[in-house]
Order: structure tokens, then C-alpha cells, then sequence
């Protein structure tokens, strides 16, 4: 499906809103990440500070303990 929308915004050279809980998905499409948080905006970035910031968090996140 996200080649398919990737294509069509390549193709018709449309604006694409996507809404998204996972956050994997939005590196394949966005320019800029909108976060909202009980339907307010929390947070604006373009989709490489995005990215940063989640691979920064990752890492500073210990692994669970089983």
C-alpha cells in the first residue's frame, strides 16, 4: 500500500495528508511529521530530525528486562 500512495504523490504531484500510528511508515512518505496529541500539535519537524530523534531515543532506551 505505501508503494501504491508513494507512487500516486510521485505521479499526480499531490499533497498527502497521512495519519499513522506507526511510526515506521512515515519515512516512506513524509517531508515533514506533524505529532498530535489529543488532537493538539505537540511537535513539527521535517521527517530527518524525525528519524534522528527516534533512533537518539532508541538508543538512550535500555533493553527490558525478561
Amino acid at each position: 500500500m505505501l508503494d501504491y500512495l508513494r507512487r500516486l504523490q510521485r505521479e499526480l504531484r499531490v499533497f498527502t495528508v497521512l495519519v499513522t500510528h506507526h511510526a515506521d511508515e512515515v519515512g516512506a512518505l513524509a517531508d515533514e511529521v506533524i505529532r498530535l496529541n489529543a488532537g493538539m500539535i505537540v511537535g513539527q519537524m521535517p521527517i530527518a530530525e524525525f528519524i534522528a530523534r527516534r533512533a537518539a531515543s532508541a538508543a538512550a532506551t535500555p533493553p527490558s528486562a525478561t
